[in-house]
């Protein structure tokens, strides 16, 4: 962020909000450059929060949340493992009864049609 240099202490915070807007604006536009740069910002405050901080394991699960949004755009493995990686260690550093079922909302996506079964019924008479 042009304002928010390395040792401003809201730089995490700065740079998720930044994020969660790219993620919306990509979601309006599908444009992958937006969802690129989503990824970028919430890696960014990821690198800066310590794994003590409250909040890092719902900025894990946004970054999970922006690798699958991104895989189910382009199709790339490799994403649909990072979100998957990402989504655990959110719940890996989440206390036992704390925020469990927030950190889950952001791991439960919406099932592409792509990879939804397809069902055919066929009337026989």
């Amino acid at each position: 962020m042009q304002f928010t240099g390395p040792s401003h202490p809201q730089l995490a915070e700065h740079t998720h909000y930044l994020a969660l807007a790219l993620m919306e604006k990509f979601q309006r536009s599908g444009d992958p450059v937006d969802i690129d740069r989503a990824i970028s910002q919430v890696q960014t405050a990821v690198k800066f929060t310590e794994d003590r901080d409250a909040n890092k394991s719902l900025l894990l699960s946004n970054l999970g949340s922006a690798f699958w949004q991104r895989f189910e755009s382009i199709g790339d493995l490799g994403d649909m493992e990072n979100s998957i990686s990402y989504f655990r260690e959110a719940l890996e550093l989440t206390p036992d009864g704390e925020r469990k079922d927030e950190v889950l909302s952001h791991a439960r996506p919406e099932p592409s049609e792509a990879y939804e079964p397809e069902i055919s019924i066929s009337n026989r008479m």
